[in-house]
């Protein structure tokens, strides 16, 4: 199973640093529209969206997360953006696919 990351374009490109491939999404319609192929297709086992996308296609994203079928979705901040903990973009990187950037 492969690994997918969609965001703006400071997100896609950190991870494709690590070896992941990314779609930038600009808006709510082509994040619905790319999150409605990941759910049609099989090859992927993890999901990573920004937080915007996630709101973007926000029930998308809940049918994928509570299906017990693959993908699972994780969301991580948009560029520049840090969560109430403090956590940058790059530290949620590393939490999630293991690369220090």
């Amino acid at each position: 199973m492969e690994m997918i990351v969609f965001g703006d374009k400071e997100v896609v490109t950190l991870f494709s640093l690590g070896g992941i491939e990314g779609h930038i999404v600009e808006n709510s319609e082509e994040a619905i529209e790319a999150l409605k192929r990941i759910r049609r297709s099989k090859k992927y086992g993890l999901v990573i969206v920004t937080k915007r996308v996630a709101i973007w296609a926000k029930e998308i994203v809940d049918q994928l997360r509570f299906s017990k079928e693959l993908p699972v979705v994780v969301d991580v901040p948009d560029s520049g953006n840090y969560d109430t903990e403090g956590e940058t973009l790059p530290d949620y990187i590393r939490k999630t696919i293991g690369v220090k950037i």
